[in-house]
C-alpha cells in the first residue's frame, strides 16, 4: 500500500496576503478621507476668520478716506500735493489702511488742477482685505454716488 504523504496547503497564505491587502488598502482611504476632513476643516476656519475680521477691515478702509478729507480741509490749497505722496500701512485697531489718490485724466495728481481724484482706501486685517474707492472733484468735494466697495 502507498502511502501519500500530504502536501502543505498554501491557500492560507493566500488568505493571509489577501487580508493584508484588504485592511492596508482600507487604512490608506481613512487616512485619505481623513486628511481631506482636516483640510476642509482648516479652510473653513480661515474663512470664518476672514469674516469675522472684515468688518474691521472696512473701518480701516474708511479710516483712510477719512484721512484725506481730512487732509483736504486742512491744506485747501495744497490738498493734491499733500494727497500725491499717499499712505502706505499706517496702524489701525489690529490692522492697517492705506491711501492711493488718482489723476484718472493725465495719471498726475499734482498737475491737474481742474482734474477729478479717486481715493483708493485700503484697510487690512490679518485675514481681510477692502478696498473702498470714492471720488473727489476738482475742488476736493466728494461726489455723490461715487462710493465702491471690494473686498478680497
Amino acid at each position: 500500500m502507498s502511502r501519500t504523504v500530504p502536501r502543505p496547503n498554501r491557500r492560507p497564505r493566500r488568505r493571509r496576503a489577501a487580508a493584508y491587502l484588504v485592511v492596508l488598502g482600507t487604512s490608506m482611504i481613512v487616512t485619505v478621507a481623513g486628511l481631506g476632513a482636516i483640510t476642509a476643516a482648516r479652510i473653513e476656519q480661515r474663512t470664518n476668520l476672514g469674516v469675522a475680521e472684515a468688518p474691521q477691515a472696512r473701518l480701516n478702509a474708511m479710516a483712510a478716506i477719512d484721512y484725506a478729507l481730512l487732509l483736504v480741509a486742512e491744506k485747501p490749497s495744497t490738498w493734491r500735493a499733500a494727497l500725491a505722496a499717499g499712505v502706505t500701512d499706517r496702524p489701525m485697531h489690529g490692522g492697517f489702511y492705506s491711501l492711493i489718490a488718482i489723476d484718472p485724466v493725465d495719471g498726475d495728481i499734482t498737475s491737474g488742477a481742474g482734474d477729478p481724484v479717486i481715493l483708493r482706501g485700503i484697510g487690512r486685517t490679518a485675514q481681510s482685505r477692502v478696498i473702498l474707492e470714492t471720488q473727489l472733484d476738482s475742488f476736493g468735494a466728494l461726489v455723490p454716488g461715487e462710493w465702491r466697495w471690494h473686498a478680497d
